[in-house]
């Protein structure tokens, strides 16, 4: 690959241009005369809140002995007049207008999406959700009264497109994205992006087959963990004539049931969550799944497994089952399709996820892909083998039917 300014021949194949194109970036001495930067008050964090987490680049600046800004709200404050250009990353607070007019050029946004997909505050949690291969980064104008709304100056195209490799996590996503982030970035001041008159860039890079559709990419709230109100729908042709009460399981997505799902969420989420009723006294309770590995083991269960079903409704321990909900089984299937199952090995502390049935086909003939879950824990007590747990537990009010 020719070197990205003079389109000579690159000093390695890891570097993006020449050596002398490189030792004139990095004297290129005009180019930024000074930096503040602001970052959001410290968060209160471990047992009792007795620690303060700060942002990271706060700790960046303090190295650099760069001058910092503490701001959680702009009202009243009053911007160094040195200040020609505004650059937010991750901020998630609007820059008012009066600021961005009181800068010469302006603010700019890096975004660690291919806009205008993915626009919201949880662009990478949304890409690994929605099973994208490739995601990308854009550098865009601050708009003071939406996010993610500016023009695109500049954006990820086809050579510096980010590959998401299986079995991601957000945190290795960053890593991916932030290299990527920090090129586009100083390339678009480099090249004078942001210096009027603007020129906007046209849709996304064409490599990316996503079709016409565009995602929003809202926060990851605590209900979108909630396995009954995300993960009940098995049978595509129900979800898809289902709503979904989740933004980030569109009915085309669930080709095969909730097993790769409930994994892909619990990896990009955190631990994901149920509500039971507590067999003395009928509180209810939060139940969390607990895994030391933030990971859960997929298993293959023999269908004979299934051959002993109780009718019931609550929790049974006959067996190897445990019902999660209100069920007639009906001569070697099941008559609902829209429920998770919890089992048990003999012997075994842990319980088993696995896609409910969604067709009449005996269970004989089948093998039930599956969940396994070793450890749960009740909102704010200690982990604890799963069927430890459960024991205490008479049924799960999230489920339907289940009173």
């Amino acid at each position: 690959m020719p070197c990205a300014s003079c389109s000579a021949a690159p000093t390695s194949s890891a570097a993006p241009r020449c050596e002398p194109c490189t030792r004139k970036e990095e004297r290129n001495p005009g180019l930024i005369e000074s930096i503040d930067v602001v970052v959001r008050p410290g968060k209160r964090v471990g047992r009792g809140l007795k620690l303060i987490q700060h942002p990271p680049i706060r700790d960046v600046a303090e190295k650099l002995g760069l001058p910092i800004h503490e701001r959680d709200t702009f009202t009243k404050w009053e911007m160094p007049p040195s200040i020609n250009l505004i650059i937010a990353v991750s901020f998630g607070k609007l820059v008012p207008n009066r600021l961005l007019q009181a800068a010469k050029y302006g603010g700019l946004n890096v975004h660690p999406s291919l806009l205008p997909n993915l626009r919201g505050p949880a662009p990478l949690h949304h890409a690994l959700l929605r099973r994208m291969d490739v995601t990308g980064v854009s550098l865009q104008t601050l708009d003071p009264h939406e996010f993610d709304k500016g023009l695109v100056l500049a954006q990820s195209r086809d050579d510096d497109l980010i590959k998401i490799p299986p079995r991601c996590t957000v945190p290795q996503l960053l890593e991916l994205v932030t290299p990527v982030g920090a090129r586009i970035l100083v390339q678009g001041l480099r090249d004078g992006v942001h210096v009027p008159p603007l020129e906007e860039q046209s849709g996304v890079a064409k490599s990316q087959d996503q079709g016409a559709t565009v995602f929003h990419a809202p926060k990851i709230e605590p209900k979108d963990r909630d396995l009954h109100e995300n993960f009940t729908f098995f049978n595509k042709e129900q979800a898809d004539n289902r709503p979904t009460n989740g933004p980030f399981l569109p009915a085309r997505l669930r080709q095969a049931g909730p097993v790769d799902s409930i994994v892909l969420a619990q990896r990009v989420m955190g631990p994901l969550w149920f509500l039971a009723m507590e067999k003395r006294g009928g509180a209810i309770k939060r139940v969390i799944i607990d895994k030391a590995d933030n990971d859960i083991v997929l298993k293959d269960l023999p269908a004979d497994l299934l051959k002993d079903v109780p009718s019931s409704s609550g929790v049974s321990f006959e067996g190897t089952v445990i019902l999660a909900s209100e069920t007639q089984p009906d001569k070697g299937y099941w008559s609902s399709s829209s429920l998770l199952w919890y089992l048990l090995e003999e012997g075994d502390d842990s319980i088993y996820l696995f896609d409910g049935p969604c067709s009449k086909e005996p269970i004989r003939n089948r093998q039930l892909r599956c969940i396994r879950v070793t450890s749960l824990k009740v909102d704010g007590q200690a982990a604890k083998p799963a069927k430890q747990v459960l024991e205490h537990f008479m049924r799960f009010p999230g489920v339907p039917n289940s009173g």
